[in-house]
Protein backbone atom coordinates (compact mmCIF):
# COMPACT_ATOMS: atom_id res chain seq x y z
CA UNK A 1 0.00 0.00 0.00
CA UNK A 2 1.40 3.39 -0.98
CA UNK A 3 1.53 6.00 1.77
CA UNK A 4 0.23 9.55 1.68
CA UNK A 5 3.82 10.84 1.72
CA UNK A 6 4.82 8.67 -1.24
CA UNK A 7 1.85 9.93 -3.27
CA UNK A 8 2.83 13.49 -2.34
CA UNK A 9 6.38 12.92 -3.63
CA UNK A 10 5.05 11.42 -6.87
CA UNK A 11 2.66 14.35 -7.26
CA UNK A 12 5.46 16.91 -6.85
CA UNK A 13 7.67 14.97 -9.29
CA UNK A 14 4.78 15.09 -11.77
CA UNK A 15 4.62 18.87 -11.35
CA UNK A 16 8.36 19.12 -12.01
CA UNK A 17 8.05 17.00 -15.16
CA UNK A 18 5.17 19.09 -16.50
CA UNK A 19 6.96 22.38 -15.93
CA UNK A 20 10.25 21.07 -17.34
CA UNK A 21 8.22 20.00 -20.39
CA UNK A 22 6.97 23.56 -20.76
CA UNK A 23 10.54 24.85 -20.45
CA UNK A 24 11.76 22.42 -23.11
CA UNK A 25 8.93 23.54 -25.35
CA UNK A 26 10.00 27.17 -24.99
CA UNK A 27 13.46 26.20 -26.17
CA UNK A 28 12.17 24.48 -29.34
CA UNK A 29 11.67 27.75 -31.15
CA UNK A 30 15.18 28.98 -30.34
CA UNK A 31 17.35 26.12 -31.61
CA UNK A 32 18.25 24.64 -34.98
CA UNK A 33 16.11 21.98 -36.68
CA UNK A 34 18.21 19.03 -35.51
CA UNK A 35 17.86 20.06 -31.87
CA UNK A 36 14.16 20.82 -32.34
CA UNK A 37 13.43 17.15 -33.03
CA UNK A 38 15.13 16.07 -29.80
CA UNK A 39 13.45 18.82 -27.80
CA UNK A 40 10.05 17.96 -29.28
CA UNK A 41 10.48 14.36 -28.16
CA UNK A 42 11.62 15.36 -24.64
CA UNK A 43 8.82 17.89 -24.38
CA UNK A 44 6.27 15.19 -25.09
CA UNK A 45 7.89 12.67 -22.75
CA UNK A 46 8.25 15.08 -19.83
CA UNK A 47 4.86 16.68 -20.26
CA UNK A 48 2.96 13.42 -20.78
CA UNK A 49 4.73 11.52 -18.01
CA UNK A 50 4.22 14.46 -15.67
CA UNK A 51 0.50 14.65 -16.41
CA UNK A 52 0.17 10.90 -15.86
CA UNK A 53 2.04 11.11 -12.54
CA UNK A 54 -0.13 14.04 -11.47
CA UNK A 55 -3.29 12.12 -12.29
CA UNK A 56 -2.31 8.84 -10.59
CA UNK A 57 -0.76 10.47 -7.53
CA UNK A 58 -3.58 13.00 -7.26
CA UNK A 59 -6.21 10.28 -7.12
CA UNK A 60 -4.03 8.31 -4.71
CA UNK A 61 -3.87 11.36 -2.45
CA UNK A 62 -7.64 11.76 -2.62
CA UNK A 63 -8.07 8.13 -1.59
CA UNK A 64 -5.62 8.55 1.32
CA UNK A 65 -7.52 11.66 2.45
CA UNK A 66 -10.80 9.74 2.30
CA UNK A 67 -12.29 12.03 -0.36
CA UNK A 68 -14.76 10.22 -2.58
CA UNK A 69 -17.56 11.14 -4.94
CA UNK A 70 -18.99 13.76 -5.02
CA UNK A 71 -15.77 15.71 -5.08
CA UNK A 72 -15.47 19.06 -3.32
CA UNK A 73 -15.06 22.19 -5.46
CA UNK A 74 -11.29 22.40 -4.96
CA UNK A 75 -10.84 18.93 -6.51
CA UNK A 76 -12.88 19.99 -9.54
CA UNK A 77 -10.68 23.08 -9.81
CA UNK A 78 -7.56 20.91 -9.81
CA UNK A 79 -9.05 18.65 -12.51
CA UNK A 80 -9.83 21.67 -14.70
CA UNK A 81 -6.29 22.99 -14.19
CA UNK A 82 -4.88 19.55 -15.06
CA UNK A 83 -6.88 19.58 -18.31
CA UNK A 84 -5.78 23.15 -19.06
CA UNK A 85 -2.11 22.29 -18.50
CA UNK A 86 -2.57 19.36 -20.84
CA UNK A 87 -3.92 21.62 -23.57
CA UNK A 88 -1.69 24.66 -23.09
CA UNK A 89 1.32 22.72 -24.38
CA UNK A 90 -0.16 23.10 -27.87
CA UNK A 91 0.18 26.88 -27.54
CA UNK A 92 3.80 26.42 -26.52
CA UNK A 93 4.66 24.05 -29.35
CA UNK A 94 3.11 26.31 -31.98
CA UNK A 95 4.47 29.52 -30.50
CA UNK A 96 0.97 31.03 -30.25
CA UNK A 97 0.90 34.41 -28.52
CA UNK A 98 3.69 36.25 -26.79
CA UNK A 99 6.19 34.12 -24.92
CA UNK A 100 5.66 36.16 -21.76
CA UNK A 101 1.90 35.56 -21.95
CA UNK A 102 2.37 31.80 -22.32
CA UNK A 103 4.74 31.75 -19.35
CA UNK A 104 2.36 33.88 -17.27
CA UNK A 105 -0.57 31.58 -18.12
CA UNK A 106 1.26 28.44 -16.99
CA UNK A 107 2.56 30.11 -13.84
CA UNK A 108 -0.93 31.37 -13.01
CA UNK A 109 -2.41 27.88 -13.48
CA UNK A 110 0.34 26.37 -11.32
CA UNK A 111 -0.13 28.99 -8.62
CA UNK A 112 -3.88 28.43 -8.57
CA UNK A 113 -3.36 24.65 -8.32
CA UNK A 114 -1.03 25.13 -5.34
CA UNK A 115 -3.48 27.52 -3.68
CA UNK A 116 -6.33 25.02 -4.12
CA UNK A 117 -4.20 22.19 -2.72
CA UNK A 118 -3.08 24.15 0.34
CA UNK A 119 -6.32 25.92 1.29
CA UNK A 120 -8.88 23.40 -0.04
CA UNK A 121 -11.77 25.90 -0.22
CA UNK A 122 -15.15 24.29 0.33
CA UNK A 123 -13.66 21.27 2.13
Amino acid sequence: MITYQAYTVLHVVGVLFVFFGFGASLMQLKVDEAAQKTLRRWTGILHGAGLLLLLVAGFGLLARMGIHWPWPAWVWGKVVIWLALGGVIALYKRGVGAEAARIALVLALGTLAVWLAVYKPGH
